[in-house]
């Protein structure tokens, strides 16, 4: 109930192999069904994923060594995770999958932490982008922010690409294909733009 389901699953793991992800970095292990998609990608050498729960992080273990030998799950708040993650990952991040904490100052900070240690050419996708007001303006900020060639809002999740260069980025608004969730029902649905019609996620 709380975790990616197969279609979206998918999705992440067609995301670290496309991009060939060496170095796969995941905020919010839960049960570690999304780290099993991710670090099953052949070109995974390194998969990391935080889970404060230690219930939850002991279920993530179990789960996600039954698809590769190269995971670790560490069980710790996400800022003294990334206290100890991000001096030994001398080689860059190649992507980073951001699912806890959905809220906008909390987002914003996390991906701030993660930004200097991307790789050229890195992904970054932010899960649940439409879950609440607070992760929708995270999701405007960072959709427009410096250092992104292309931004797209695809449906559950907001994916961009790192170049760590471009003035503002292209953006992409996939949901009239894939779907907008609107789990936070204290907020109206936005109006989607025509079928066939790609805007800014803006509009």
């Amino acid at each position: 109930m709380v975790s990616v389901d197969p279609e979206w699953g998918a999705f992440l793991h067609l995301c670290a192999q496309s991009f060939r992800a060496r170095v796969i970095l995941e905020l919010g292990g839960c049960a570690g069904i999304s780290g099993c998609y991710l670090a099953s990608s052949e070109y995974c050498e390194r998969f990391i994923t935080v889970e404060a729960s230690p219930n939850l992080a002991s279920l993530a273990r179990e789960n996600i060594r039954r698809v590769s030998d190269k995971a670790e799950v560490v069980n710790a708040l996400f800022d003294d995770a990334l206290d100890e993650i991000l001096p030994t990952v001398s080689g860059g991040i190649d992507l980073a999958f951001i699912d806890g904490h959905h809220k906008y100052e909390t987002t914003l900070h996390y991906f701030s932490r993660l930004e200097r240690h991307l790789n050229e050419g890195a992904l970054v996708v932010f899960d649940d982008i439409h879950l609440s007001e607070g992760m929708w303006r995270a999701w405007q900020v960072l959709s427009r922010r410096a250092g992104f060639a292309y931004t797209i809002g695809a449906g559950r999740f907001g994916v961009c690409s790192w170049d760590g260069s471009s003035p503002s980025p292209v953006n992409y608004n996939l949901c009239p294909y894939l779907g907008c969730f609107r789990t936070n029902p204290g907020r109206p649905a936005l109006a989607l733009p025509p079928k066939g019609v790609v805007v800014d996620e803006g509009d």
